[in-house]
């Protein structure tokens, strides 16, 4: 499953990849961006990494942090 998203980085066309990932304790997330701040965008969610990639553990079921990720990504692309 790790290396799944970074397969998704040929796709043409996109510009944020959010994969989520059911855990015993939550939902793991893998994130890759070509516009924002992947890093300070996993920081709000407790997690880390750098500018194209990161991730980040949700303590909450799958639907709740899809969720709460996309909505925090709709301030971000705001901006």
């Amino acid at each position: 499953m790790e290396g799944i998203i970074d397969y998704l980085r040929v796709l043409k066309g996109w510009e944020v990849i959010l994969l989520l990932r059911e855990v015993n304790k939550g939902v793991k997330v893998s994130i890759r961006s070509r516009f924002l701040d992947a890093g300070k965008f996993a920081k709000t969610f407790g997690g880390g990494g750098h500018k194209e990639a990161a991730g980040c553990n949700i303590p909450l079921p799958i639907e709740e942090a899809e969720k709460k990720l996309l909505e925090e990504l709709r301030k971000w692309m705001e901006c």
